[in-house]
């Protein structure tokens, strides 16, 4: 990914939001040691609705490309994906035919229920291996403000650990 390309949106999204932000909160000089955490708080919410339709969208162009007239398609399952932002419900499609079954979510994108990204993976088997799963867990929940159980946190470092 390059950055660059995205830096005249970054800016038009930053000044938008500086904006609005000065214009809505009150107590900004007193509260200044505070503005960057429920800025924080914001940006997540940008990037979990970003990313959750930069997915759909690749999913719905991937379904068109995937679907010919003697395809039928069933009614989607839900799919709860694990991102850095947070969790994310997206509509998987199954696709069929006689000879064949998709469903592009899983197969194509490897998104899968409860599933994670490479960045969700890497941020619990970070903290699997410094400490116990169940203070993983916890310190994953103070870092990306959801929770996911030290279960998952015991799995995926066994996983990561397997693949070094």
């Amino acid at each position: 990914m390059d950055k660059k390309q995205y830096q005249s949106i970054i800016k038009a999204v930053s000044d938008e939001l500086s904006e609005k932000f000065i214009r809505v909160e009150q107590n900004l000089a007193k509260r200044a040691p505070l503005i960057d955490q429920d800025i924080a708080e914001i940006v997540r919410e940008i990037g979990l609705e970003t990313t959750k339709k930069v997915f759909e969208k690749t999913r719905d162009s991937l379904v068109l490309k995937k679907t010919p007239r003697t395809e039928n398609s069933e009614e989607p399952d839900d799919q709860r994906y694990n991102v850095v932002f947070g969790p994310i419900e997206l509509d998987s499609p199954y696709l069929w035919r006689k000879s064949c079954r998709s469903k592009p979510l899983v197969d194509i994108m490897g998104i899968s229920h409860q599933g994670r990204s490479i960045g969700v993976e890497r941020a619990l088997s970070d903290f699997g291996i410094e400490e116990s799963f169940a203070c993983a867990a916890k310190r994953f929940k103070e870092h990306y403000h959801y929770e996911l159980s030290p279960t998952t946190v015991d799995r995926t470092t066994q996983k990561t650990a397997q693949q070094a």
